[in-house]
């Protein structure tokens, strides 16, 4: 399966049968915070909601790739996890650090779509959840498994933040041009494969990661989408 091939299947099948795991309204800080403004961690009830939906939307991701049968896939749940708290103390932290300068606790400003895509993708590949052995023979020899092969599981973490992220780009990019998004022409796109390679290579600060999302946010993006082929 060749690294396109891994990264196309995948988003194809979430972007045209399944809702974006960002279906959601952003949520609105504070939750009843209190004067100081400490952060407070995800109340219980919906943190087992939101691991459940986001659970089920990594398990979508993997499940479309129709990976070869000596593919072991696990998923980390404490990874998981993490990342969605991670995500949900930035958006606080944004919250209180860009607020109007009243002193009501609804002057915040809160975080848009698109910045909580790059918090995702940043996390997917500093958490890396999703880990492959194989299993040949009854034992884990990667040695008989092709070079090709090898390849794409090391980079599978870096297609499933592509994954997360095309699919908040793709509701950004369905209302503001008035169509659905062209997953083919994006993955054929070059922004598409210098996105890979610096998920893969660079070295990505949390902040550079959500200016990255923003800038994609652009008439070039739009065009590519619109005209490569």
């Amino acid at each position: 399966m060749s690294a396109q091939t891994l990264s196309k299947v995948g988003l194809a099948y979430r972007l045209t049968n399944n809702p974006e795991h960002g279906d959601e309204p952003v949520k609105k800080y504070p939750r009843n915070k209190d004067p100081n403004k400490r952060y407070e961690h995800i109340p219980s009830d919906s943190q087992a909601v939101s691991f459940q939906k986001y659970e089920q939307f990594c398990w979508d991701f993997i499940q479309s790739l129709q990976l070869p049968e000596t593919w072991n896939v696990h998923v980390s749940s404490y990874a998981l996890m993490e990342i969605l708290v991670r995500v949900d103390r930035r958006e606080a932290y944004y919250y209180y650090f860009h607020s109007k300068g009243g002193n009501n606790d609804n002057d915040g400003v809160d975080i848009n779509e698109r910045k909580l895509g790059g918090l995702y993708a940043y996390w997917i590949l500093k958490l890396r959840p999703i880990s492959v052995n194989f299993d040949v023979g009854g034992q884990n020899r990667d040695l008989t498994i092709p070079i090709k092969q090898q390849e794409d599981a090391s980079k599978i973490n870096e297609y499933f933040a592509v994954y997360s992220l095309y699919s908040w780009l793709s509701k950004w990019y369905t209302a503001s041009e008035g169509k659905p998004f062209d997953l083919e022409k994006a993955t054929n796109s070059d922004f598409h494969n210098a996105l890979l390679y610096a998920f893969r290579y660079r070295n990505i600060s949390i902040d550079a990661m959500m200016l990255l999302v923003e800038s994609i946010v652009t008439e070039t993006f739009s065009h590519q989408i619109s005209d490569s082929h």
